[in-house]
């Protein structure tokens, strides 16, 4: 563990002068609401990291109001306020079921507030108010309230819309499972509010009443987010200095961004045996165009993501399904998908074809992702100089592909293709091993070190792609590589806000000007999975995995950082891979420490 790294995670942030004058506030009526209501108080929420009493929600907010709050990090980034929460989960209609503590995402800068809580119930009661006034008043003058609310449902789950007060944005909220709505509307006014020295005033609050949220089969986490209508988002994005996608470029980040989010978002949302197969099917041809044809070059190397995530979707969510859902899957979805991705990386052209390369046996597929566009270059639609070699996370991607693929053929008891598929495995990861690894840093290369000059350092430089690559359950290294490759990104490129495209000593030295200098949340997930893959049981490791996870939260898709150590959030303000992470690595964590536990 990097001791000082965690210092300083436990550190107060520094703020500059205008968040200094916010305020923390909440609300004394949570804690009245909870002795009158036997649903309420159920349980312990959070926000930003900081801990409140049951029924009780801290907030940081704008003195001006307007459903707003503010994060502790940037200025002037509008988000919409959820207000008071109680919450309570039942196993049928009477017997109250545990209701775990819950994490609260705020978007850095989009109006929007998601609080997911672990459970495993069939059914949920919330009650919540939303606090509101318009900029610049005090509070708010009670004309023209409106206590409709439409619900709405969907594949996804339930909505609800309402706009109790005409001169706010309307309101939308959503859930992961079907919503019904009890009780009456209410509107608090004039209601105390608190800060951390006493009361700082009154405001007004509207309750819609209690949603009965009913969760899918499966389900093993009740979410609520709620967010403004678009157009304040949509300001919300110009102040941000956003950019749209520049033309034929958006449809594959948009591709991209679902493969790299759904293995987290379909634990979360516990996606049906429907659901994956659909998802499988949409994303294969689109992975098999991206390789090419015979003997071609891939463009990108989403088809490498796509085998990871439909990896993870087989193993995380087996365990929900029965045997015979399970192996209909298996023969009817997953082996030809992913033999059809297999097949194609390792389609040979013409020999003698000008510009081709025969398929090398013991590199397989590798000649197929020389020059691919990485991950990070379609995400910012970025031009990819030429080169001639793989990416370190497209080589270990691809060992993990036909690791996959021998497994697939063992289930479906295809001894021939599985045996096959275990020599192709062997001699990727002797070619992995050659291409990739420096004994004496003890880490990986970027990129393969016989087809780069390393005097350039362009091969050597100290990227992101390296954690990637030690994360994978397949990847082709041993544990103590794994340690190695760990312990250098904890020394170069983690910090408290996430792991740095490349080491600052490195800067210049590769392709990509100046997003070199980003920083990306979203891969603290891969984080968490290296270190526990590295490190097991750790509990010291898995302690300092938590607290570094709490960076993914409400944070932009990456954080461009300064020469003097400052940050500017960068990219798309709510960033699904994110979000799908901080899913998923959280649930790796809670599986460790539940099995230590037992």
């Amino acid at each position: 563990m990097s001791a000082p790294l965690l210092r300083r995670l436990q550190q107060p942030r520094d703020l500059d002068s205008a968040p200094q004058d916010r305020r923390r506030w909440c609300s004394v009526a949570a804690a009245a609401r909870a002795e009158a209501d036997p649903h309420g108080g159920a349980a312990t929420l959070w926000s930003s990291g900081r801990r409140a009493a049951a029924g009780l929600l801290i907030a940081e907010r704008l003195d001006d109001g307007l459903l707003v709050a503010a994060t502790a990090d940037l200025s002037s980034e509008p988000i919409v306020w959820l207000g008071d929460v109680a919450a309570a989960a039942f196993d049928g209609e009477e017997a109250e079921a545990a209701l775990g503590a819950p994490r609260i995402r705020l978007g850095a800068l989009t109006p929007r507030v998601e609080v997911v809580w672990a459970l495993d119930a069939t059914v949920a009661r919330l009650a919540c108010t939303f606090p509101c006034r318009p900029v610049g008043q005090p509070t708010f003058e009670n004309e023209g309230l409106d206590p409709r609310v439409q619900i709405e449902s969907t594949n996804a789950g339930g909505v609800a819309r309402l706009r109790p007060y005409p001169s706010l944005p309307a309101i939308t909220v959503r859930f992961n499972g079907d919503v019904a709505l009890e009780g009456p509307a209410v509107w608090e006014s004039s209601l105390a509010v608190l800060d951390r020295d006493g009361p700082a005033g009154v405001e007004d609050r509207f309750s819609p009443g209690t949603f009965v949220v009913r969760l899918p089969d499966g389900a093993r986490s009740l979410r609520m987010s709620v967010e403004v209508e678009a157009e304040l988002a949509a300001a919300a994005q110009a102040q941000a200095g956003g950019a749209p996608q520049a033309a034929g470029t958006a449809t594959d980040r948009e591709r991209l961004l679902d493969l790299l989010s759904a293995p987290g978002l379909a634990l979360e949302e516990a996606w049906t045996p429907d659901q994956i197969s659909a998802w499988i099917e949409a994303h294969a041809a689109a992975a098999r165009a991206a390789i090419g044809g015979p003997g071609g070059r891939a463009t990108d190397d989403s088809a490498l993501w796509f085998g990871r995530t439909c990896q993870l979707l087989l193993r995380n969510l087996r365990g929900t399904w029965g045997p015979l859902t399970y192996r209909g899957l298996v023969e009817d979805c997953f082996v030809p998908a992913v033999r059809s991705i297999v097949d194609a990386a390792l389609q040979a052209g013409d020999d003698g074809a000008e510009g081709k390369e025969p398929a090398v046996e013991d590199e397989p597929g590798a000649a197929r992702f020389r020059g691919a566009a990485r991950w990070d270059e379609v995400l910012r639609a970025a031009e990819v100089e030429g080169r001639d070699a793989v990416a370190v996370e497209a080589g270990a991607l691809l060992h993990q592909l036909l690791i996959f693929d021998e497994q697939l053929s063992r289930m479906v008891s295809d001894g021939p293709r599985a045996e096959l598929a275990a020599g192709r495995a062997l001699n990727s990861r002797r070619w992995f091993q050659r291409a990739f690894w420096l004994p004496t840093p003890r880490r990986l290369a970027d990129l393969e070190v016989d087809r780069v000059d390393p005097a350039g350092g362009t091969a050597l430089a100290m990227r992101a792609g390296m954690l990637v690559a030690a994360s994978l359950e397949g990847a082709p290294l041993d544990q103590i590589q794994r340690r190695a490759v760990l312990n250098a990104t904890d020394q170069r490129l983690l910090t408290p806000l996430g792991v740095r495209s490349i080491d600052r000593a490195d800067r210049g030295s590769g392709q990509g000007g100046s997003p070199d200098s980003s920083v990306w949340p979203w891969l603290l997930g891969f984080h968490a999975e290296a270190a526990i893959r590295a490190f097991g049981r750790d509990h010291g490791r898995l302690e300092f995995q938590e607290t570094l996870l709490s960076a993914i939260d409400g944070a932009p898709e990456a954080w461009l950082e300064g020469e003097d150590g400052g940050v500017v959030p960068t990219g798309d303000l709510s960033f699904s891979p994110a979000r799908g992470e901080s899913a998923r690595a959280f649930r790796l964590l809670s599986e460790i420490l539940g099995e230590d536990d037992g």
